[in-house]
């Protein structure tokens, strides 16, 4: 399903909204997991910073929002939600995924936005209590998973449980190493790939950078370009 897009980078003569409208009338929401990731040419997720922002562009960032409006949750790890200073969202509830090590400052945790969906912190059980002080926001909800140990989560149980809670429609926003992780237990549906560059893009660095991260086969669903992008999403055949 190609088209082409045309967005300027200046928001004040440019509509969003309706760009955003645009791409939904593209990517359609369904039932499981999708993931979403931008990477630079090379493969890289960060910038210099440590931030995907460096590497995002006005276009990737109306894809990450039509994303998120079509999903019920946004699954990211601690350590991203803490890079990426992630807050509670209007669009989607959030499923922070908590690692052995301690949480970083993460907005979404201690914010009260009105109108915003649920933030849950999934953590292995042995964590719930430790835990418990964060329910002092009323908008944050503990989800804890038996399987695995703090760090090592059950990947299969933190979706079963997500979809236990209603939250079928699942986004994943995450690096390399857990996108990876998710996609070589063939736990991903689809998989949406960004890539901004001042240099021609072939369509097939993101076929290549999917079997990088452990996809086995992959059928392409959606390509299109911007002024300085490339922009994918990928049926992960299982």
């Amino acid at each position: 399903m190609p088209f082409e897009a045309s967005f300027s980078t200046r928001y004040s003569t440019d509509d969003p909204q309706l760009f955003r409208e645009h791409l939904l009338g593209h990517y359609l929401p369904f039932d499981g997991l999708r993931a979403n990731l931008v990477i630079s040419p090379t493969g890289t997720t960060v910038d210099a910073a440590g931030s995907s922002r460096g590497l995002s562009s006005p276009e990737d960032h109306q894809l990450l929002l039509a994303l998120r409006e079509i999903s019920e949750v946004v699954i990211v790890s601690a350590k991203t939600a803490a890079a990426e200073q992630y807050s509670a969202s209007k669009l989607s509830s959030i499923a922070i995924l908590q690692g052995s090590s301690p949480l970083g400052t993460i907005p979404a945790l201690d914010e009260n936005r009105a109108g915003s969906r649920p933030v849950l912190l999934v953590s292995h059980v042995s964590q719930l209590a430790q835990n418990q002080h964060w329910l002092e926001n009323p908008n944050v909800q503990l989800v804890g998973i038996e399987s695995g140990k703090p760090g090592q989560l059950n990947l299969e149980e933190i979706l079963s449980q997500l979809q236990a809670l209603g939250l079928r429609r699942q986004l994943l926003e995450a690096g390399v190493s857990m996108a990876s992780e998710f996609l070589e237990q063939q736990l991903i549906h689809r998989f949406c790939l960004s890539t901004i560059s001042d240099s021609k893009l072939d369509f097939e660095l993101h076929s290549k950078r999917l079997t990088d991260l452990g996809s086995t086969e992959h059928r392409q669903l959606i390509s299109w370009r911007s002024s300085n992008g490339i922009f994918t999403e990928w049926e992960c055949v299982r």
